[in-house]
This record gives C-alpha cells, structure tokens and sequence, in this order.
C-alpha cells in the first residue's frame, strides 16, 4: 500500500508508479473499444411500404449470428442492403460485434410492377378447377362444352389449363411450350363437340380446345382462364428455366408471347401471330419441384428455391413492363411439409395472387398401408406419429401461421378421383391396413375418376365414414380392394372449414372427374355461398394437428 500523501522514492517506487500508469492506459483503452455485451436491433425498409425484415427488431448478445431476411410486398423486389448490413445477399447472416450498441439494418426494395387498387374483401371465394388438355382422348371424351352442360360454368371462377411446358426450343434455350399441339388449337370441332354446335372450319387459324375456350369466355365474361405450366409429368426443364437472369427473363417472354399475346406456331392451317390473345387471364405454375422430389428425370439444382423466387419476380416485371399487372401469378405448392420446405414461401407469396394446395395424394403406392387420399382433419387413429401425418388443416396452418401466407391467398386443394389398391385386409374395414397392388381402374391402375367410381357402390363396394379425419372410402370385402376418395359429405366440410378460416377458396384436381351434374362442385359451390355455415371440424382434433 501507498499511504496517502507519502512519496514513494527509489527504483522500485519508480517501477511501480509506471506499472500503474500502463495498467490505467490499457484499461482506459479497452474500455474505450470493446464491442458492447447486447445490440439493440432495428430495421427499416425503402420505400415505405415496399416490404417487411424479419426479425424485424431485438435484442441480441455480442457475436450473434441471425439471419435477417427482406421480404418484399406485391410488385416489389428486394434490391440490396443499407446500414450495419450491405450487399445483395438475401437472406443474409449479420454477426453482432459492431461497436456501437444500436444496429440499423435497411431493406432497399425496388418497384417492379403497379398494384392493383385496394378493394374491399369480397364474400365471394375463389373455386378453381383443372381442365386436362388430355381429356378429349377419354371414352367418353372430355369437352370444352362439358364445362357448360354440367353447370360448372356458371360457378367457376378460374378454369386452369392443363399443361404447357416448360421445354428446350431447337436453340437449346427453355421456352414456354404447347405439350399437345393438335388437341390445343389444330383439332377440328364438330357441331357435336363444339360450346356453341358451330364446327370449326378446318382453314381457321384457331381451332381445338382454344378456340372453345373462347367461346366459352364470350358467354362467361367473369370466368377467368389460366393456363398452368408444369404439372408431375411436365416439370423436368423448370430448373433450367429459372437458373440465371438471362434464362428466366427468356423463358417469361416465351410464355407472354405464346399465352397472353396468342403467337401460336403455324401448322395444319392453324396458327399464327395473336391468333389466340384474349384466351388466357395469367399464368399457374407447377413446379413439381424444386431441389429435390418429383417425377424421375426432373433437373435439379441446390439454388432452385432462391431461383423460384427470382422466377416469380421476373413475371411480375415483365408483366408490368407489357402493361398487364392485371394478369394473374398463381403457384400450385405442396401439401406437406416435407416438400414445402423445398420453396422459400414467405418470400414468394408477395408476387403471386394465390397459392393453390396440393393437399391430395396423402397416400398412394408409395406408402405400406391403405389411408385418406385428401382427409380433412388429422386422426389419433391413424398408425402414424403425428410428425409425418398429412391432412389439409395442417397443411393450411403450415402456410398460414409459419410461412405467413394472408388467409386469403391460401386455397386448399379437393380430389375429383381416387386411388385404390388390392389384397386389403377386411380389419377396419379396410382402412390403414397392409396392401398389395394397385386396384384395377379405368385409365391406369390404382387411379380412378369419381364418375367411375359411384357406379361400385352398387357393384358389392360400402361406403365407410371417418369421422376423425373427415373422409370417405370404400370398400368390397370380397374382392378386398379399397378406394381412397372425396365425395359430397366431405366437401362439404371443406367449404364450412375455408369459409371458418376465411381462405381464399378451393382448388380442385380435375373438371372431368365430376360427374355429368356436376354434384362435386355444386357441393363446394353452394357451400361457400354468404347463407351457408362456416365451421372447423377439426377442432376437436387439436391435440393431433400441427404444430404451428
């Protein structure tokens, strides 16, 4: 100890008196640049309005490492970083070892189309169905006309044609593409096929199912018709396509060019520059999928989520850059998370008006067991841990409540067929029991319309009930076979359960499954109307549900 007031003399007084000094300069400094123990975290975007940041603010500790992700609005694109974080990356990791306690992170978004007038919600949803280009080769065939005679025209809101490609032109380059050229605008309509009983001249430029579906537009001026591309068997280019700037900027105009200008390829005395504008309202796609999965042969690469998102962006550029933000920009998307996981949804559902559900096929050949093709509710019944369980509310919740998808942007998805498989044991009734080959059907095995199915009911089939996860099947004991479907009872409640949660409406795969009245989509039609009930039947089943 120094006594207070006393002189320290000698070498050891001057060694310990520089000690001291040294000791209070490296302290002084440190205390002078040492990063801070907690941030504070802020964040804005430019301009207002444009989007959002997530986390959007928070306290974190010194040498935290977060992702920050800019998530632009509709007609906005996400542009670089400002502030404590720069670059283009996005999302991108930001480590909290500033100096300063308070980080500012900027999300500069840039205009790339005009929104749409703010309206106010309207009670009427959205009930969107597939129509199978392929459908006029069915015995009976399948026909524009159909759409009429059965009543669905007049409760359509969106008719999505099924399917252009996504396909190498003779350049190599990915374009947009025609999958069947003849059925599409070459064939030639009798008088008994035709909407209007006009057959088509075989010298038109426009013919087949275009030329019906302008007619059809004629007498339906509120239906709007889409035109998807991609689908299981139609997806193998798609990564190609989004892969760089210059591939996505070409395989947009492509598809602008063919589907909303009407520049049709001349052959067979059809075709030709405009022929078929007018016909197509926006454009659905189908990418079944990026990453990983789908059918055997679909190209792959470890940025097609990123892509995809760039993809979306560049049809809203290019549709504002030819003065059409009115067009539509839908995506079909996954019903499991599995495969969800696959699309950068949050990112993605800003540029599009509504992301249709795939919430069907939840069992099929791939599985051990029998089990709901397209259930509504989960079931504590079913023999599976709850982690790998499909059904449609969870599937809603999956989007709605972790993606952040608005409720009325989210249609789930209905099954005009159903899938059946043989050797069934009769225990349960057939139900998620072992199977041992697809049931014979129609036009594949294992698949089968629901025109073609109703007919077994009277042919040594019952009709089961699950009132668990809201879902029919049938099943003949004899022959053991057992068939997977939808039907009225369970639409239905899909109708009280979109219009409970306020979705956007429905999706349905496909127009020609109905039957010749219409009974499928009558159900979902009457009950989305203002007078009928809104219900969740699955809310009793919570302790099964999803986790989000």
């Amino acid at each position: 100890m120094i006594a207070k007031g006393k002189t320290v003399h000698g070498p050891f007084g001057w060694f310990m008196m520089l000690g001291l000094a040294l000791f209070s300069i490296i302290v002084t400094s440190q205390s002078a640049h040492a990063s801070p123990r907690l941030y504070n975290f802020i964040t804005e975007v430019s301009p207002d309005a444009a989007g959002r940041v997530e986390p959007s603010a928070g306290t974190y500790f010194r040498n935290s490492n977060v992702l920050i992700t800019a998530v632009p609005d509709t007609c906005y694109q996400f542009d670089h970083w400002e502030g404590n974080l720069s670059g283009i990356a996005n999302p991108a990791y930001f480590r909290f070892n500033a100096k300063e306690s308070q980080v500012k992170v900027t999300a500069v978004f840039r205009q790339i189309c005009e929104p749409s007038p703010a309206e106010p919600k309207s009670d009427k949803f959205h009930i969107v169905g597939y129509f199978p280009e392929w459908g006029v080769y069915r015995q009976p065939p399948y026909f524009v006309k159909n759409i009429v005679s059965s009543g669905a025209a007049d409760k359509l809101t969106v008719l999505n044609y099924a399917f252009g490609l996504p396909k190498p032109d003779a350049t190599g380059t990915v374009t947009c593409q025609l999958d069947d050229h003849a059925s599409a605008y070459q064939r030639i309509y009798s008088a008994n096929e035709s909407i209007d009983g006009t057959p088509d001249d075989p010298y038109q430029p426009l013919r087949g199912h275009f030329n019906q579906l302008k007619k059809l537009k004629e007498m339906y001026p509120n239906l709007k018709i889409v035109v998807s591309i991609g689908g299981w068997l139609g997806s193998t280019y798609f990564s190609d396509a989004a892969a760089t700037d210059a591939s996505r900027s070409a395989f947009v105009a492509s598809c602008i060019d063919l589907f909303i200008n009407g520049d049709l390829p001349m052959h067979n005395n059809a075709g030709g520059k405009g022929i078929a504008a007018g016909i197509f309202d926006g454009i659905d796609l189908d990418w079944e999928y990026p990453v990983s999965g789908g059918d055997a042969g679909v190209h792959h690469r470890s940025d097609d989520s990123t892509n995809f998102t760039l993809l979306l962006a560049e049809f809203r550029r290019q549709y504002h850059a030819v003065g059409r933000d009115d067009l539509l920009l839908t995506i079909a998307a996954p019903g499991s998370e599995y495969s969800a996981q696959n699309f950068h949804v949050s990112e993605d559902h800003p540029y599009l008006d509504y992301i249709q559900l795939m919430t069907y096929d939840f069992y099929g050949d791939w599985n051990s067991t029998t089990g709901h093709l397209t259930n509504l509710c989960a079931s504590a019944a079913e023999p599976v841990s709850a982690e790998w369980q499909l059904s449609i509310d969870k599937a809603v919740r999956l989007f709605r409540d972790w993606y952040g998808v608005p409720a009325d942007k989210i249609l789930p998805g209905a099954a005009f067929y159903g899938r059946g498989w043989t050797r069934v044991d009769s225990t349960n009734t057939g139900l998620y029991q072992s199977k041992n080959g697809a049931a014979p059907g129609t036009y594949e095995r294992g698949y089968e319309l629901y025109r073609d199915l109703i007919p077994k009911i009277s042919d040594g089939y019952t009709m089961y009930w699950d009132d668990l996860a809201k879902a029919a099947w049938l099943y003949n004991g004899e022959d053991q076979i057992f068939w997977t479907y939808d039907e009225p009872n369970a639409l239905a409640l899909k109708a009280q359960y979109i219009k409970y949660h306020d979705l956007g409406g429905i999706m349905f795969w496909e127009i020609s499954g109905d039957n010749d009245q219409g009974v499928l989509l009558s159900t979902l039609y009457e009950g989305l109307q203002p007078e009928a009930p809104a219900a969740d039947p699955c809310s009793d089943n919570w302790p099964f549900q999803s986790h989000w």
